[in-house]
């Protein structure tokens, strides 16, 4: 995100990091954020970049904000398997949600998801509606 915002000085990029020293001149860095807060930057921003974790994904879904998925890989020492690579390419295929496995991509489709804005995800259309409801009954069982 980092060379993202680099070269679009005039956009806030809001980065919740985790437990690090990860200092930016360009971007806000928050170690965390609490849940409140975090829900309402979800809610407001352009594109929300997240892993693929599922409680990320429903909220964005539920939000209608556009969601770029950029999976956690344990090749690259981020987690223990590539489940979140599995996920990333199922839930990829839905409007309004792109991947991105590299920094090529993820550069691409943050401009493309803004572009889109929130037109591609906005609004409870039966089959987002089914998607949503379909990961609830998966992530309770």
């Amino acid at each position: 995100m980092q060379a993202w915002a680099d070269q679009h000085p005039d956009t806030e990029v809001v980065v919740q990091a985790g437990e690090h020293n990860f200092i930016s001149s360009t971007m806000k860095v928050h170690k965390s954020l609490d849940q409140q807060a975090f829900i309402k930057l979800i809610a407001t921003c352009e594109v929300f970049i997240s892993h693929a974790g599922m409680g990320n994904i429903i909220t964005a879904l539920e939000l209608g904000t556009p969601l770029l998925i950029v999976p956690r890989r344990a090749t690259l020492g981020e987690h223990r398997n590539d489940h979140q690579m599995d996920t990333a390419e199922r839930f990829g295929k839905y409007p309004g949600v792109a991947v991105a496995t590299d920094l090529a991509e993820l550069m691409a489709q943050v401009d493309s998801l803004r572009d889109g804005s929130r037109s591609a995800s906005a609004g409870a259309s039966p089959e987002k509606e089914k998607l949503l409801n379909a990961v609830r009954n998966f992530v309770s069982t």
